[in-house]
């Protein structure tokens, strides 16, 4: 494997529930990747990702916004370990 200090390019794919993740962490692997070579070619792919809102018949509620709501505040926490 290529150090990442040595790396030209990198890229963060993620397909299905792996796509929500590339959303949701992009511009947090970002900063790492970019603190240990600023140069890099930084790409965020998410692909394959679909989500339905729809309300519940449990709660009564869009279940998906809530949740999505949920992790966009952890990722965006400032309590989330920074990067070296």
């Amino acid at each position: 494997m290529v150090p990442l200090s040595l790396t030209t390019d990198f890229v963060l794919q993620g397909c299905s529930a792996g796509a929500l993740a590339t959303y949701a962490w992009a511009d947090y692997v970002m900063g790492y990747v970019r603190a240990v070579n600023p140069r890099i070619k930084y790409y965020a792919f998410a692909d394959s990702a679909f989500y339905v809102d729809y309300k519940s018949l449990k709660s009564g509620d869009y279940d998906y916004k809530l949740q999505m709501k949920a992790l966009y505040e952890t990722v965006n926490n400032v309590s989330v370990a920074p990067f070296p």
